[in-house]
C-alpha cells in the first residue's frame, strides 16, 4: 500500500508565508477603502469645474436705451430697419462670444435674485464698436455709456 499523505512540514503554511499573507489582506482593505474616496474626490471636482458660471445682462435695458438713442436720429424706415437688423445681429453675437469664451449662463437681470456678476457694460461696449465698426455714412447709436 501506498500513503498519499504528505508530511505536515509540506502542507502547512510556515510562519512567515502567514505573515505575508496578512499583508497583502491588509493592503487590499486599504485599497478598497481608499480607491472609492478618492474617485469621489476626483468626480466632485471635475463636476466643479464642469459647471458654468452663472452671468446677468440687462436684455431691456439694453433695449431701451439703443430705441432712444435711435429716435434722436432722424433716419429712414429702411435705415432704421437696417440699423435694428444691425443692432440684433451685434447684440446675439456679443452674448454668444462672451457665452463661450467664459463658459458661462447668461441670464435675464430682472429674472436674478441673489448677487451674481452682471456683464452688462461689457456687452453693450462691445455692441457699440461692432455697430461702429460696421457703420455706414450716418452714424450709429453710441451704447458704450461714454460721454462724447
Amino acid at each position: 500500500m501506498h500513503d498519499d499523505r504528505q508530511p505536515v512540514s509540506e502542507t502547512a503554511p510556515t510562519t512567515g508565508a502567514r505573515e505575508g499573507s496578512g499583508r497583502l489582506k491588509t493592503w487590499m482593505w486599504v485599497c478598497c477603502a481608499v480607491l472609492p474616496l478618492a474617485c469621489a474626490g476626483i468626480s466632485v471636482l471635475a463636476c466643479r469645474l464642469a459647471q458654468p458660471d452663472t452671468v446677468v445682462f440687462d436684455m431691456r435695458g439694453t433695449v431701451n436705451a439703443f430705441k432712444q438713442q435711435s429716435a434722436q436720429v432722424t433716419q429712414t424706415p429702411e435705415r432704421a430697419a437696417s440699423l435694428t437688423t444691425r443692432f440684433n445681429n451685434a447684440l446675439r453675437s456679443s452674448l454668444a462670444d462672451w457665452q463661450q469664451a467664459h463658459n458661462a449662463v447668461i441670464l435675464e437681470k430682472g429674472a436674478v435674485v441673489s448677487e451674481v456678476q452682471d456683464i452688462t457694460p461689457v456687452i453693450q461696449t462691445d455692441i457699440a464698436r461692432q455697430m461702429h465698426a460696421a457703420q455706414p455714412a450716418g452714424g450709429a447709436p453710441d451704447l458704450s455709456g461714454a460721454k462724447p
